[in-house]
C-alpha cells in the first residue's frame, strides 16, 4: 500500500481496522459455535438422563465475551502493524 502512495499512518490504521474486524467476526463465530455446541450437548445429555439440562445465558459475561477477543487481537497485531508502518518503500521496490 505504501508503494501506491498510502501514508504510514493510513497503513497502520488499515492493519488495525482489519484486526478489529477479524477479532469481532471471530468472537461472533465463536459464540455461535459455542452456544450451538452447548445446545447440542445439552440435548444429548437430556435425552440420556432423566432430567433436562438447561443452558443459561449470562449477560454479565457479554462485555468479556466481546472485549477479550478484541483486546487479544489488537495486542497480537501491534507488532505486524508497526512493521507495516515502518516499511521503507524504496528498499522494498528496489532491493540492492
Amino acid at each position: 500500500m505504501r508503494g501506491l502512495g498510502a501514508r504510514r499512518a493510513n497503513v497502520f490504521r488499515i492493519v488495525l481496522f482489519e484486526t478489529v474486524l477479524l477479532a469481532l467476526l471471530g468472537a461472533l463465530l465463536g459464540r455461535i459455535v459455542g452456544y450451538g455446541g452447548a445446545w447440542i450437548i445439552a440435548q444429548q445429555i437430556s435425552d440420556q438422563a432423566a432430567f433436562p439440562v438447561p443452558i443459561r445465558w449470562l449477560p454479565e459475561l457479554e462485555p468479556l465475551l466481546w472485549g477479550l477477543p478484541l483486546l487479544l487481537g489488537l495486542v497480537a497485531d501491534l507488532i505486524p502493524a508497526w512493521q507495516a508502518y515502518r516499511v521503507d518503500v524504496v528498499e522494498k521496490l528496489f532491493p540492492t
